[in-house]
C-alpha cells in the first residue's frame, strides 16, 4: 500500500518531493505578494486591499514554510493546517466561480456594483463583461483544479508519512495506543 502513497504525478515524482516543491510555490507566491504591495504600504497611500494582499502573503509563507519543513522532517501532524488552509482555499474559489457564474446571467446587476472601478467615458458593454467574467471563471476553474491536484498531493503525502512513522514514533502516540486498549 506504501507504494501506491510514495509516487504521484502519474508515477514521475516521490510525494515528499512534490510536497516540498508545493511548499516552495506558496511561499514564492507569498513572497511576490509581498513585494507587488509593499511599495504602497511603506511610501504610498496603503489602501485596503495592500494590506489584505501582505496579510494573504504572510499567511501564504508561512503554510509553504509549514509545508516544506512537515515533509522534510517527516511530521504528518504538522500537515494537518496546510489541509484546512487548502480546503478554505478552494472553498473560497468555488464560491468565486460561482458567483462569476451568476453575474453572466444578471449583467446589468454587475454593471451598477462596478460602477466605480471605471471611468465614465470607458462604460463597458454588456459583452464586454460577459467575456472578462468567462475569462475570470476559466482562470478561477484552472487554479480551482490545480488547488485541488495540491490538495490532493499534499493529503497522500500525509497518509504517506503516517505508514512510515510507527505509533510509538508519532507525537500522539500515547493517544493512538489508547484507542488500541480494550478494556
Amino acid at each position: 500500500m506504501s507504494g501506491s502513497l510514495q509516487f504521484c504525478c502519474f508515477g514521475t515524482v516521490e510525494v515528499k518531493t512534490a510536497t516540498i516543491v508545493i511548499g516552495s510555490l506558496y511561499m514564492l507566491t507569498g513572497f511576490l505578494g509581498i513585494y507587488n504591495n509593499f511599495v504602497p504600504l511603506a511610501i504610498g497611500e496603503p489602501t485596503p486591499k495592500s494590506f489584505t494582499v501582505v496579510g494573504l502573503s504572510i499567511v501564504s509563507i508561512m503554510v509553504g514554510l509549514l509545508t516544506f519543513h512537515s515533509a522534510n522532517s517527516e511530521k504528518p501532524r504538522r500537515l494537518i493546517p496546510v489541509l484546512v488552509f487548502m480546503t478554505i482555499q478552494i472553498t473560497l474559489l468555488l464560491f468565486f466561480i460561482f458567483g462569476f457564474i451568476m453575474f453572466q446571467f444578471i449583467p446589468d446587476v454587475a454593471l451598477e456594483k462596478l460602477k466605480d472601478h471605471y471611468q465614465q467615458d470607458k462604460e463597458p458593454t454588456v459583452g464586454e463583461l460577459r467575456t472578462s467574467l468567462l475569462l475570470m471563471t476559466l482562470l478561477f476553474a484552472c487554479l480551482t483544479a490545480l488547488s485541488l491536484w495540491f490538495l490532493k498531493t499534499i493529503y497522500t503525502c500525509f497518509r504517506f508519512l503516517k505508514l512510515l512513522k510507527k505509533p510509538e514514533e508519532t507525537e500522539m502516540s500515547h493517544v493512538e495506543r489508547m484507542g488500541e486498549m480494550r478494556y
